[in-house]
């Protein structure tokens, strides 16, 4: 169990967080993230569901338009503001793509009620809403990854791992945020948290059964997070064949069984009642799938340099991929990234204390990051690093050891130390030498 000194540990990581957002959310402007205005879009129209959808969406659009006019959203990309001003996002001058029906997600919904239940008078207001809800699901986020780290790792790595995570740039940027990312790091680290409960036999039996609803919240919230729900059924297959686990939880595995029962009954009568729209999820889920890579681009080489500038864009690159950190900067992340793997994958095989759990984070990475940097090199998908936050816990996890374990035990204090000033450096250097020369002009 946690004791009074480590909460307030992660307070205090927790206020360093709040802070950083505060700070990045004076510097970034509205509608800079990945796709903002066609999320806030969906999510604003999900907030009036009886309202004829038609006019509402192209006032809407127009209203969002005409914010981003005001904050200078075409200066960025070395543009003046479009005369006349485009009235929907779809018009080329806009620069955007809107989000089409069946793209509705576990995110939007929930988008909608904060908006239904904090209601905005203007685009602005809703916008300002809607970040401050991504922010507050980003300190969810390290609270949950902490947690789970703690369980399976113990006090000093939950420490050290999630200040790495609280330091970490495009984790940041992906806090302030509208659109699924903040959602899916999140159900990522609760994922994390469940499974380090499984792992230490803490009621495993509800924390399958909830790591099941969060995996199928996965499925239903953003198509690159589907790796998380391989995660989850690995973990609960393997979970199954564990009989101490059920020996001493009977009456919970009953439980169990009748909510399985009772949620294949359920999903049938959502599927009679609800059949168009998930229909469009299922149209959402086949976009994704045609592989269109031509076989003659399919070579190592290839494959290598898609993971180095996917790994990249995982620490820092902001707006829509147009604002990266300095080359310098990179090979210092990079340095970082294959030493902490490297001595992650070393301390699996010298220490036994830490092999059990080192192994439930190396399933975390590898499924997880495989699995989105396969298909999206296969699929010739832009390489957006912040598909590989979801599993930031356990990647942070396998960096702090891999790194502090590479060294004699009394040198151990002096490299965290040196790791955790480091990020703080690369933290404050992404603010000075990236966000504020791209957005303060």
């Amino acid at each position: 169990m946690a004791n009074w000194s480590d909460r307030a540990f992660l307070a205090s990581l927790l206020t360093l967080f709040l802070c950083r957002a505060a700070l990045a959310s004076g510097i970034v402007p509205p509608w800079q993230g990945p796709d903002e205005p066609g999320h806030f879009v969906v999510a604003s129209l999900l907030s009036v569901p009886y309202a004829p959808l038609d006019p509402v969406q192209a006032t809407l659009e127009a209203q969002v338009l005409e914010s981003m006019a005001r904050h200078r959203w075409w200066e960025p990309y070395n543009e003046a503001v479009p005369v006349p001003l485009p009235r929907r996002l779809s018009e080329p001058t806009a620069h955007q793509m809107a989000i089409p029906p069946f793209s509705q997600s576990l995110y939007h919904g929930l988008a909608a009620a904060v908006l239904r239940l904090a209601p905005a008078s203007t685009v602005d207001g809703a916008y300002w809403r809607l970040r401050i809800l991504s922010i507050a699901l980003g300190a969810v986020t390290l609270a949950a990854a902490w947690a789970g780290t703690h369980l399976l790792f113990g006090p000093a790595i939950a420490a050290g791992a999630t200040a790495l995570a609280a330091l970490h740039p495009q984790f940041l940027l992906a806090a302030i945020a509208i659109n699924a990312d903040a959602l899916v790091i999140l159900q990522g680290a609760l994922m994390w948290w469940l499974v380090g409960r499984v792992a230490r036999n803490r009621r495993p039996a509800m924390s399958l059964l909830l790591l099941v609803v969060i995996a199928v919240s996965v499925v239903i919230t953003k198509r690159s997070a589907l790796p998380l729900g391989i995660v989850a059924l690995m973990v609960t297959a393997g979970s199954l064949l564990n009989p101490r686990i059920w020996s001493v939880n009977l009456r919970a595995s009953g439980w169990m069984a009748w909510f399985f029962a009772a949620a294949a009954a359920v999903g049938w009568a959502i599927w009679n009642a609800f059949e168009e729209p998930l229909r469009y999820l299922l149209v959402y889920w086949q976009l994704a799938m045609p592989f269109r890579r031509p076989d003659d681009q399919v070579t190592t080489a290839a494959a290598l340099e898609y993971a180095r500038v996917s790994v990249d864009n995982a620490w820092l690159k902001a707006g829509w991929l147009r604002f990266p950190a300095s080359e310098p900067w990179f090979w210092v992340t990079r340095i970082l990234t294959v030493a902490g793997l490297a001595g992650a994958a070393g301390a699996l095989i010298r220490s036994a204390d830490l092999r059990r759990p080192l192994l439930i984070a190396w399933l975390f990475v590898i499924v997880h990051a495989g699995s989105v940097l396969g298909w999206g090199f296969l699929t010739l998908s832009v390489p957006q690093g912040r598909y590989l936050l979801p599993v930031l816990g356990p990647a942070t996890v396998l960096l702090w050891v891999g790194i502090t374990r590479a060294v004699p035990f009394r040198a151990r204090p002096y490299v965290a130390s040196g790791l955790v000033a480091t990020a703080a450096v690369l933290d404050l250097t992404a603010f000075t030498t990236v966000l504020m020369p791209a957005y303060l002009r």
